[in-house]
């Protein structure tokens, strides 16, 4: 009974730790984000996709040699955009 317990608080354990790195951050209470702080953490989670998709186009130009500068330059375009768009955001919620 004792294997069994200690078995499922360290599934329970390994699922929270799952989840909070999944959501890019760790809290004990989740609580209510503001409106600002929930867009915020959007933009970044845009920004993460954004450079995935332009090492991506990397990767796929260096390993098969085609050409993947369309996709690389989308790629940086909108993580310039979204950069330009997180700072005002942060700016104007007093900036962090």
């Amino acid at each position: 009974m004792k294997k069994f317990i200690m078995v499922l608080l360290l599934a329970g354990t390994g699922w929270i730790g799952y989840q909070s790195f999944q959501a890019g951050h760790f809290s004990v209470y989740a609580g209510k984000l503001s409106p600002e702080e929930v867009r915020i953490r959007d933009i970044e989670k845009q920004i993460r996709e954004a450079r995935r998709r332009f090492a991506q186009a990397g990767r796929a130009a260096g390993l098969a040699g085609i050409d993947t500068t369309a996709e690389a330059d989308a790629a940086m375009r909108e993580i310039k955009r979204l950069e330009g768009e997180l700072e005002k955001l942060r700016k104007s919620s007093g900036g962090k």
